[in-house]
């Protein structure tokens, strides 16, 4: 039974991984015309799905505790759970600081040391961009790997009873 329950929560994880990267954002990037409203949103969202994934996570290492190949799956997990704090602590924080700064620069006249400044918190917002998407990706090939030891898991305990 606690694989079982495992599976759903990895699913559910997954799940809503795959809803909130590929629907919701693209979604509110397509409809909003001004592209830092659209990334505050977008910011807004996955600042407050991290706190789902965080959940979801310590229900995932509880549930493992019951497992017979606990540290196959609690090691992996605790890795996972590293990563959103990673998420949390450093990544959404530096994306949304970067945003909004270059939002306040291209308000005013962009001569010298501003053009200077824009050009390096725009690299960095590209940065912390492209490192949040990379975690995300690792993040889902992990839930699958995750997903199917736990069915492969399954199916030798079904097949030994």
């Amino acid at each position: 039974m606690p694989i079982v329950i495992m599976m759903f929560v990895l699913s559910m994880w997954l799940g809503t991984t795959l809803l909130v990267d590929f629907v919701a954002v693209p979604t509110v990037f397509r409809t909003l015309n001004e592209l830092y409203s659209a990334g505050e949103v977008g910011i807004s969202i996955f600042s407050k799905y991290v706190y789902a994934e965080i959940i979801l996570c310590a229900f995932a290492i509880f549930t493992a505790f019951f497992l017979k190949k606990k540290w196959k799956y609690i090691l992996p997990l605790l890795v996972l759970g590293t990563g959103l704090g990673g998420y949390f602590y450093i990544i959404i924080p530096k994306i949304t600081a970067f945003t909004g700064e270059l939002k306040k620069l291209e308000e005013m006249k962009l001569v010298g040391e501003l053009i200077k400044t824009y050009e390096i918190s725009s690299q960095s917002l590209d940065y912390f961009h492209s490192l949040y998407i990379k975690m995300d990706s690792g993040k889902i090939v992990f839930l699958v790997i995750l997903i199917l030891f736990l069915f492969f898991d399954a199916r030798k305990l079904r097949e030994t009873t």
